[in-house]
Order: C-alpha cells, then structure tokens, then sequence
C-alpha cells in the first residue's frame, strides 16, 4: 500500500473540508502567535477548539518556517501576532557549515513544542494531524538569505548544492521525529523555491525533495506558494503524494499535467476572500470551485496558503458548510 494512499482516501470524500487553518484557532483561546509557538498545551488547545468550532476535518500545526534554522541558532525575531522571521543569515559557503556541526536540532525547545504539540493532537482528538517541515531550498535560503541564495546560484552552484543537501538531511530528522510523534501527514513548504526556472528548480529543489520523500514514512504534501504554474509537471516528479497550490494557479487546467495518483489540495483565496471576505462570499467561492472540480477523484478542498491568524471564524465556518453541501 502506498504513501499517498491515505491521502486518496481523503480525496475520495467530496465534502472533506481542509483549509490550512491552525493559525486563528488563537482567537478561540485569547492567545497571541508567539506564546503558541512556545505552549504545545496551548498550540493544541488552539487548534482543537478551532477544529470544534468550524468543523475542519484535517488539524494543521501553527505554520512556522523558522523552526529548523532556529534549531541551528540562527536568530529569529518573534512578533507577537506575526509570524516568526530569520533576521541573520550565516551562511556564504559551504566551509560556513562547519560552525552547524555540534549542534543538534532535535534538543531545541522550538522543535520539542512542535513534536509535542502533534502528540498532543494525535493522542486527543481522532482527525488527521498534518505537520510542517521547511523545504529543503526554502531552509537553504534562509541560511544564505533568500536574494543571496540566487546569486550563489551562478557564482558558485557547488556550495549551494552542497547547503541543501545539509538542509535536506536536517528536513528528514525533523519529519521522522514528527511522524514518530503520530503525524499523519507532512506538509513541506517550499516558498522560495517558486522563484527558480523550471530546469533549476529540478537541480535545487525537486531532486532533493525527491530524496526527502523516499527517506519520509508519511504521506508528504508539498506546499510553493504563488504561481507555481510552470513548475506543476516538475513538482509532479517529486514523490510528493499531494500538491498545495496557491489561488494563482488554474487547477482544472493544471490537473491533466499530473499522475492520478497525485493529489491536489487548494485554492481558496486565503486572505483577500478568507480573511476579508463576508462568509456568503466564501460560501460561493467554495461551491463554485467544487463544481469546477468534480469530475477529479484526487482533489481535496482547501486554502491556497495558511490562514491568518485573524481570520474571522465565521468564514471558516462557512468554508466547511459550503464544502458538504
């Protein structure tokens, strides 16, 4: 049986709703951002109270990330109602590693609050539990900074082959640990990656996903924002089981490009709609793309990125209604 066969399961249920929503469950327990990301008993209660009251049928983590190359000392700043951001970037060669050698990620009470936090909703609740992990060009970027790592690309591609691969080995710990914890699903999200042509992005990226997802125990979903059109038949050949796709994207157009046995997760606009919108709004977005999407057995309904954390819980609410009609 296969990894993705979970997935397929899920898919096969035409009113899954499965919007990437940890994020404002903070409202329901009068939190901020920050102290969830340091809480696993509060992070958890967040997002099973979000879980109870919108009806979602798969719980995320918090997205975050920072969490890896926090683990590695990198710097981070940590807004209250923000997401966390790498402020230094360390790294310019791959001689810099070495200054990474002693250091293990899997001690750092940011990782531990991740691990626990998926214990904690995996021995509590019954839904599927999805965790996050930075991917493997996105965590490169952050360790040579995002506008340096493109550079480095035509000044000295060695060493950054040789930073992801670094990077990688590190993603893989972290999805085992989180996986042991009873994670059902790794999410992998690879932002910066959306940036890299279609040839590069099979050198920098896809090939080092490809050897993450073999080495993973899960079903891992692989999540680029943005318009990831031109990159749709490369992030097929990753051995990611499903897509996350961002509202840019065309779905019915982009899902002939892809092995059945793929799923794809979006797209609902998850801020100007979601979080902006009025739960009418949503409610027919939500139809409309359902319709549109039918006649696909590897479709599940979601967001095309996180939720704010301020997103109204009414249009959550609305989200999941519309998707069981």
């Amino acid at each position: 049986m296969g990894k993705n066969t979970s997935l397929k399961m899920l898919a096969a249920d035409k009113s899954l709703a499965a919007p990437l929503s940890g994020c404002p469950g903070i409202q329901l327990t009068g939190t901020n951002l920050k102290t969830n990301l340091f809480n696993p008993r509060l992070q958890a209660d967040s997002i099973m109270r979000l879980s109870e009251t919108t009806g979602v049928d798969v719980v995320f983590q918090l997205m975050d990330l920072s969490i890896e190359a926090g683990a590695l000392g990198l710097p981070v700043r940590y807004p209250a109602f923000e997401s966390p951001t790498v402020e230094t970037h360390p790294v310019e060669t791959a001689k810099d590693l070495a200054q990474f050698a002693n250091i293990d990620v899997m001690a750092d009470c940011r990782v531990w609050t991740a691990v626990e936090t998926v214990r904690i909703l995996k021995r509590e609740q019954k839904k599927p539990v999805a965790a996050y992990i930075c991917g493997p060009f996105s965590l490169a970027g952050l360790l040579i900074g995002a506008t340096e790592i493109f550079l480095a690309l035509f000044d000295k591609p060695a060493d950054v082959q040789e930073i992801i691969r670094f990077a990688a080995r590190r993603g893989i710990t972290y999805a085992r640990r989180l996986r042991e914890a009873g994670a059902d699903l790794i999410c992998m999200l690879e932002p910066t990656a959306m940036m890299l042509p279609p040839d590069d992005f099979v050198t920098y990226a896809g090939n080092h996903i490809k050897g993450m997802t073999s080495e993973i125990d899960a079903p891992v979903i692989l999540h680029i924002c943005g318009n990831t059109t031109q990159l749709i038949s490369s992030m097929g050949q990753t051995g990611a089981a499903a897509l996350s796709l961002d509202m840019a994207v065309d779905l019915p157009a982009v899902m002939p490009r892809l092995p059945k046995e793929i799923c794809v997760m979006g797209n609902i606009d998850p801020a100007n709609l979601m979080r902006r919108g009025t739960p009418e709004a949503v409610g027919s977005a939500v139809r409309e793309l359902k319709r549109k999407m039918l006649k696909f057995d590897n479709f599940i309904l979601s967001t095309g990125c996180n939720l704010p954390p301020d997103t109204p819980l009414e249009n959550i609410t609305a989200f999941v209604k519309a998707a069981k009609e």
